[in-house]
């Protein structure tokens, strides 16, 4: 398989993890929490009730979040009586590492990746798709500690695929080893027997444009532990459920937030581990009933995945002739013709169209006949006109006045 390869230099100080130190104790009874139904939590794989609390007014709550590293930062709060969605803040109390990144294209391009680390799904960086052929982005991420992980997280941007393949190297003891042979890449997480390096290298191969918001390492004994939790505001009497990992952005009108940030009279719920979000629903943007992340063509409904040059990218996808229409909506697919004539009507361009579609044009011989038909009719016309004996004019006397 022939790729291009745009080379990615990041050299960074990686962000730990995110760690709560609280055990899951005192379960409260969420079973009986019931869960609303919207469009806007479908997108969220995991949930949180929180059922109702003993107060005797509006109080804030803070929830404690999953240790999961490979969590989307994106989290709703619903209110189940009404369904209304509630202002909310996170609140990470970690000790979070300084980063610097760097990251150069093959060819003198450079890439702005901040984004790929600074934990904020609404930033993401964008690898273009350079010719017709699989691109291949190589990222080197160099700790400035040694890790020791088994999991690469990648975290994309809402309605794109996931890369073709993936492989990872790690430079352990000065020798770069291989942690995982390349394989098709079939979850944005990629685990991996534990190693411990300061220097990993993530090639990922893709046919259409990549955007990912975050990538991380899951750490398997973290030197940092971290404190997260989601703060709302709570109604006596009412019971709510937190959604949380989003496969893609979801922007909803909430309440007004208040003043979460003060730690005054909060009321810190114990730990509980989400549960499986039964409303989840994969992200179809083009409705071909392929998932975003396993579509060879998001945008573009194409059940059958065709992808007859085998590149990773759908042929309903593609201009193959570079006129700058896509395959789908180009009516000579393979031969130019920006134009797009098509005189005869067939949708079918002249340029590519072998056969005439109009029945004068397919049968030559018409016109003639019809030619020949009018010649014969003029003719028989005239030989009538020829022939027929004009009646004889009778001649009349006028009389005259004497």
């Amino acid at each position: 398989m022939k790729y291009t390869y745009s080379a990615l230099l990041l050299t960074l100080l990686i962000t730990h993890p995110v760690f709560v130190s609280a055990e899951i104790s005192n379960r409260p009874n969420v079973d009986n929490v019931p869960v609303p139904v919207s469009d806007q939590t479908a997108a969220f794989r995991q949930l949180i009730p929180v059922p109702t609390q003993s107060i005797l007014v509006p109080t804030v709550v803070s929830v404690p979040l999953p240790s999961d590293d490979y969590l989307q930062n994106q989290f709703l709060v619903q209110a189940v009586s009404d369904g209304a969605f509630i202002g909310a803040v996170e609140i990470n109390t970690s000790n979070v590492h300084s980063t610097s990144l760097t990251a150069r294209v093959n060819g003198g391009g450079v890439y702005d990746t901040v984004a790929l680390t600074d934990r904020n799904h609404e930033t993401y960086t964008q690898f273009e798709v350079l010719g017709d052929t699989r691109a291949a982005v190589v990222l080197t991420v160099t700790s400035s500690q040694p890790i020791t992980t088994s999991g690469f997280k990648l975290n994309l941007a809402p309605h794109v695929a996931l890369p073709l393949t993936v492989a990872i190297l790690a430079e352990i003891d000065n020798v770069i080893t291989t942690v995982t042979a390349e394989k098709p890449m079939e979850a944005d997480v990629v685990r991996f027997p534990e190693v411990t390096a300061t220097t990993f290298v993530v090639t990922l191969t893709y046919g259409q444009p990549l955007r990912i918001e975050e990538i991380s390492f899951l750490e398997a004994s973290p030197t940092v532990r971290n404190e997260r939790a989601l703060r709302f505001l709570a109604q006596p009497g009412e019971s709510y459920v937190v959604y949380l990992d989003s496969d893609r952005t979801v922007r909803v009108v909430t309440t007004e937030a208040g003043n979460l940030q003060s730690n005054e009279e909060v009321l810190k719920l114990p730990v509980v581990a989400p549960v499986v979000n039964t409303q989840y629903v994969l992200a179809d943007i083009d409705d071909d009933t392929i998932a975003d992340r396993y579509d060879n063509c998001v945008h573009e409904a194409n059940a059958d995945q065709l992808d007859i040059n085998d590149n990773g990218r759908g042929d309903v996808c593609e201009d193959f002739d570079r006129d700058g229409i896509t395959n789908p909506n180009d009516n000579c697919p393979s031969d130019p013709n920006r134009n797009q004539a098509d005189e005869d009507g067939d949708e079918i361009g002249d340029a590519c169209d072998t056969e005439e579609s109009r029945f004068t044009e397919q049968n030559p011989w018409i016109p003639w006949v019809g030619l020949g038909t009018a010649a014969l009719v003029l003719l028989t016309l005239f030989a009538l006109v020829a022939t027929t004996k004009r009646p004889k004019t009778l001649a009349t006397s006028v009389p005259t006045n004497e």
